[in-house]
């Protein structure tokens, strides 16, 4: 879970979901439940996290580019 930028943001969804697969790695070593729970809602966070990044990223198929007029 250090994988942030000069900002804290997490950039792509690609370090996004390394962060969720290591709190699900630490959800497994957990000795704990409650831990082990957090850990799992952390993963979950992560996971949706990435898919928020991932749709930022996607061009919007509903810009319209602006007509140029002869001049």
């Amino acid at each position: 879970m250090h994988s942030r930028t000069d900002e804290g943001r997490h950039e792509t969804p690609e370090e996004c979901l390394r962060e969720a697969e290591e709190c699900e790695r630490l959800a497994g070593l957990a000795r704990s439940i409650a831990t082990r729970q957090i850990m799992t809602v952390a993963a979950f966070k992560w996971r949706q996290l990435a898919e928020k990044v991932a749709e930022r990223r996607k061009p919007s198929s509903s810009f319209v580019w602006p007509q140029r007029h002869p001049f």
